[in-house]
């Protein structure tokens, strides 16, 4: 199987799971904790495969007049820290997968406001982010149905290179976590905010089902009229 074909695979796994998150009645909160978890994980391969545009793009964003490519690049960004920080907050509210972490780990109080917050601004997001790149997806599509090489012999010198990259993700992801942490510890944000206990909910297939099913219909749509909108504005 090629890498172009595993990438796509990889993409469509993540948006599936990005749309069973945005519906936790339909996996309930177990599921849904520990797909948030993966979700992390298998963002960085994502980002990994598209290290040379953002390389490229952190250089150029703002020494080209190029107002479409800024626009790509803080949307980018922005879904990236949002999806971080939905992460994060989760984990500070998490009834099931980390329930030891953190002193306030199991309420809902800023940290669940926060949670539902930066979960909204990723779904957002994440409609720009498929309307913004909509022809480099079809493109891809059709190149991988036309047939590309294999997998090429991975080299040490590239596995050091994928190594140091993965750690520059996490690094920068465990930054913005930590930033985010100071900033509510030492403005007492908590203290303005009631809490009460997580709940742990079963599955809910119905209407959870139907909303997961809506939602892998709705947001590629949404992102299609975005792309054409967005085609004749920028």
């Amino acid at each position: 199987m090629s890498k172009r074909t595993w990438m796509i695979l990889l993409d469509i796994v993540l948006f599936l799971i990005m749309i069973a998150l945005i519906v936790p009645d339909a996996t309930g909160i177990r599921l849904h904790e520990w797909a948030g978890t993966i979700l992390f994980l298998l963002v960085i391969p994502h980002l990994l495969s598209s290290w040379p545009w953002i390389r490229r793009n952190s250089m150029d964003v703002f020494l080209k007049k190029n107002w479409r490519q800024r626009f790509n690049y803080l949307i980018n960004a922005a879904f990236f820290i949002s999806l971080v920080l939905a992460i994060f907050t989760g984990i500070m509210i998490s009834a099931v997968c980390f329930p030891a972490l953190g002193k306030h780990s199991g309420t809902y109080g800023y940290w669940g406001e926060s949670h539902e917050f930066f979960s909204n601004s990723v779904m957002c997001l994440t409609v720009l982010h498929l309307a913004l790149n909509w022809n480099i997806i079809i493109g891809y599509i059709r190149k991988t149905g036309a047939g590309s090489a294999a997998l090429s012999s991975v080299r040490m010198q590239d596995m050091l290179r994928l190594i140091v990259r993965s750690l520059l993700i996490i690094v920068t992801a465990t930054i913005f976590c930590i930033l985010i942490y100071v900033f509510i510890e030492s403005t007492h944000l908590l203290q303005r905010f009631e809490t009460k206990p997580a709940e742990i909910y079963p599955a809910k297939w119905n209407p959870g089902l139907y909303e997961f099913i809506a939602g892998i219909a709705l947001i590629p749509l949404f992102a299609y009229i975005c792309w054409r909108w967005l085609k004749i504005r920028l």
